[in-house]
């Protein structure tokens, strides 16, 4: 599932390929703060490798799955994994952060409540499940 794109990749243009909602129910941030997360109220912040294949597929299986969902009050943030290395001081991501997989933050008054990472570009639906109980996805 590799996109390749000449010259420079617009990551809006390949998570509107990507996504399985409405694109403006996404917030594509290339560079991402501890503010951000502190900011986000109720919602997932995605980390996305442009270059991962396993993120990819993560990111378009992630919003299929939130797509069977009320999500209209959830903040949906994906920020280029590249671009995330202020992140490293978030205990829940430090190990974790430029491995590429399709990391999520669950966030709720800006406090990480879980993260989560695809298995193969899918999702365990029990832990998934448990994730979105915790922002009161239904």
């Amino acid at each position: 599932m590799v996109l390749s794109y000449g010259g420079e990749l617009d990551g809006d243009e390949v998570l509107a390929k990507l996504s399985n909602l409405p694109y403006e129910q996404i917030e594509f941030v290339p560079e991402v703060t501890l503010e951000t997360v502190n900011s986000i109220e109720r919602g997932i912040l995605y980390l996305m490798a442009f270059w991962s294949d396993l993120a990819m597929k993560g990111f378009a299986t992630l919003t299929k799955e939130l797509n069977q969902h009320d999500t209209k009050h959830l903040r949906i943030v994906v920020a280029d994994v590249d671009g995330a290395s202020n992140l490293n001081q978030l205990k829940e991501v430090s190990n974790s952060i430029n491995n590429g997989d399709g990391n999520t933050l669950w966030i709720r008054n800006g406090k990480v409540l879980a993260t989560l990472t695809p298995i193969s570009g899918g999702w365990d639906q029990l832990k998934l499940k448990n994730c979105m109980s915790q922002l009161d996805i239904e």
